[in-house]
């Protein structure tokens, strides 16, 4: 019954298999920056500047994720049968 539940809630909420997302990480000692990735692997852009927290980090990569996803050649990707 639980796993049927799972199931069920996870085809309620939309399907973000291959969308890119933001990964705050470190940019040298107690610096940081963004990544763009796609898979949690996938590196697709990552900030040119560090930043001296991480709340700046993530700031400007929201900016640059926010551009990217608005961008019309963005491919996407269907999940396969499971």
């Amino acid at each position: 019954m639980a796993a049927l539940a799972a199931r069920a809630a996870k085809r309620a909420e939309p399907d973000t298999f291959g969308l890119p997302e933001l990964f705050v990480v470190k940019a040298g000692d107690q610096r940081f920056t963004w990544e763009l990735r796609r898979f949690g692997g996938v590196v697709l852009q990552r900030g040119a500047e560090p930043f001296p927290n991480q709340a700046l980090a993530r700031a400007a990569g929201e900016a640059a994720l926010a551009a990217l996803r608005a961008s019309s050649d963005l491919p996407t990707f269907k999940r396969g049968r499971q």
